[in-house]
């Protein structure tokens, strides 16, 4: 990853709840979207991001928007599911991910 690549870097429940200090074990797992651009990455650990907004899923709808200060964090290699590049930092999350082909 370069530095300055924009990025959508999606991270497990168990991991965005560790970044944010949320403790809601009584909810359903949600999903997570990290959208930013690369800082930097620290070799053998994670990637250091500049986090625009992290955004919690239900299904294809987000549910909370999310910021942090300061905004640049390190991601741990084992809290990434995927990542994927955008075109910009305010990339819709609606159209970024997997989905079933109707071909």
């Amino acid at each position: 990853m370069q530095s300055g690549t924009p990025v959508v870097v999606w991270i497990y429940d168990e991991a965005a709840k560790l970044v944010l200090g949320l403790d809601r074990p009584e909810e359903e797992e949600s999903r997570w979207a990290i959208l930013g651009t690369v800082d930097r990455e620290q070799e053998g650990v994670g990637v250091w991001l500049a986090i625009a907004r992290l955004e919690e899923h239900q299904g294809n709808v987000v549910t909370k928007v999310w910021t942090i200060q300061p905004e640049v964090c390190l991601i741990r290699w084992d809290f990434i599911i995927t990542a994927q590049r955008l075109d910009e930092v305010t990339g819709d999350t609606k159209v970024t991910g997997f989905q079933a082909s109707t071909e």
